[in-house]
């Protein structure tokens, strides 16, 4: 039986889940252009790697409306 253990969190009030071992996935705040996100994304990323809570640096990072 596969069993896969998601880990969801928020990180300054960003919601974020980790999908599996090669996908994160970050909510983005309605009202927020993307040009404007993407740093707090990057941000949140690094922190999930560095926090061991992910470990790849390289990554695929999913952004949700």
């Amino acid at each position: 039986m596969n069993l896969t253990i998601k880990k969801r969190g928020l990180i300054n009030g960003i919601r974020f889940e980790i999908k599996d071992t090669n996908t994160i996935k970050i909510w983005k705040p309605e009202g927020v252009r993307f040009v404007d996100f993407k740093s707090r994304c990057d941000c949140i990323v690094r922190y999930i790697i560095d926090e061991a809570l992910f470990d790849k640096k390289n990554c695929k990072v999913e952004v949700v409306t």
